[in-house]
């Protein structure tokens, strides 16, 4: 299906590009902070030739890397003393930066940053930043960790969300979107910035206290044409899904209001799996449906698409890899050491921070676990599609099996 504007869009963004950089650029370091916070919502980052867009960003993360380990107390561990970051040309050259996770694993001889953040929570803060948003992680297995983002971040991030994710996944300027994201959490302020950015006519943002009751009549009153919501695994026996203002628990005291025939056609639901029943009453109604990976410590990390090819292979939770300002990866080991994993294999997901001014992560086994699905994809964007995204209770274990990463 053709979108004119889409298309439009991303013309103007590969004009823009174009004119940002010159071939010679990449034979030093650039700070990826340099940039207007606009860059990093910028479509034609997605569509252009893969080793370009590796040269680009290795530029930006050899910068980072050597600003984190100058400033932030996290790396003067003496792991990091002897990595020589002059070695990074691609992206998965920051797979031989030594791995980083929570909770440590002593056969795997990982050692672990959680109960160290909690002695000190300064140990993740750049001590060349100000003024700070602390925002901590969910803290499900364990006491959360804290990210310092700050008002410059929280901009690049909200860019990235709107223009990468939100305009892939069908939003449009001029529409009204309803977020019913904690406003106080991270992802839920920078959906509210992400759809200002992207010109819609109006964000309205659910209060904590509103049932599902209210937030129906504020869909309605509203006029809202866009929703964003979670909706917890069906299988899931909590009060939270039984009783809470999930996307299914929405849909059905307000169902008339969905669909093609109704005000409300477009939705994005992320925090866990699109369910298949959810996929399939998306369809029969005519509802756009799509998905993005976040968390706390990196926003956006990936997006499924609206539009395009029905060929595409980046629907629902099939989500293209939105390198920059974060960059994902999907790692497993092979002889003793990191390796990206090939199309239809399973591993590690990894978070990598490009541009920050806050908290940097490098190789950060954030506990996931991701299937690459397809390295290609007829909608036209060069990175990889990574789907079956999954939580694991402790990454550190993946990769005590019989192998020491030295």
């Amino acid at each position: 299906m053709a979108d004119n504007h889409f298309s439009e869009q991303l013309e103007h963004d590969k004009e823009l590009l174009d004119n940002t950089f010159d071939a010679n650029d990449w034979d030093t370091d650039i700070s990826p902070l340099s940039l207007p916070h606009s860059f990093w919502g910028n479509l034609a980052l997605d569509f252009m030739p893969a080793k370009d867009r590796e040269v680009m960003l290795s530029s930006f993360l050899r910068w980072s890397i050597r600003r984190a380990f100058t400033t932030t107390p996290l790396y003067r561990h003496d792991r990091y003393s002897s990595y020589d970051v002059a070695g990074v040309h691609q992206l998965s050259d920051i797979l031989t930066v030594p791995l980083l996770v929570k909770d440590g694993h002593a056969d795997a001889g990982l050692p672990g940053f959680r109960d160290s953040a909690q002695e000190d929570p300064e140990l993740l803060r750049p001590h060349d930043i100000h003024s700070a948003h602390v925002y901590k992680s969910g803290g499900t297995k364990g006491a959360s960790t804290p990210t310092y983002i700050t008002d410059n971040d929280l901009s690049i991030e909200a860019y990235s969300l709107a223009r990468r994710s939100f305009l892939s996944g069908g939003m449009r300027a001029h529409e009204r979107l309803y977020s019913c994201y904690n406003p106080t959490h991270k992802g839920g302020e920078l959906i509210k910035r992400a759809g200002m950015i992207l010109g819609k006519r109006t964000v309205f943002v659910k209060r904590p206290e509103d049932d599902v009751a209210q937030v129906v009549r504020d869909l309605k009153a509203h006029k809202i044409t866009t929703i964003a919501a979670v909706q917890p695994p069906l299988h899931q026996n909590s009060q939270t899904t039984k009783k809470g203002t999930s996307f299914l628990n929405i849909f059905e005291t307000g169902h008339t209001l969905f669909g093609s025939g109704g005000q409300v056609q477009k939705a994005f639901v992320t925090g866990y799996a699109l369910p298949d029943e959810l996929i399939r009453l998306a369809n029969d109604i005519g509802l756009s449906l799509f998905t993005a990976w976040g968390s706390t410590e990196a926003i956006v990390g990936a997006t499924s698409t609206i539009g395009g090819p029905e060929t595409r292979v980046c629907k629902h939770n099939n989500q293209h890899l939105v390198l920059g300002p974060h960059a994902l990866m999907v790692a497993k080991i092979a002889e003793g050491r990191l390796v990206p994993a090939k199309e239809g294999e399973e591993g590690i997901l990894l978070v990598n921070t490009i541009a920050r001014e806050g908290t940097l992560y490098f190789n950060y086994a954030i506990g996931d676990v991701a299937t690459v699905v397809a390295t290609s994809c007829p909608c036209g964007r060069t990175t990889p599609v990574i789907g079956n995204i999954k939580r694991i209770d402790n990454p550190a274990e993946i990769f005590s099996m019989g192998c020491r990463l030295d």
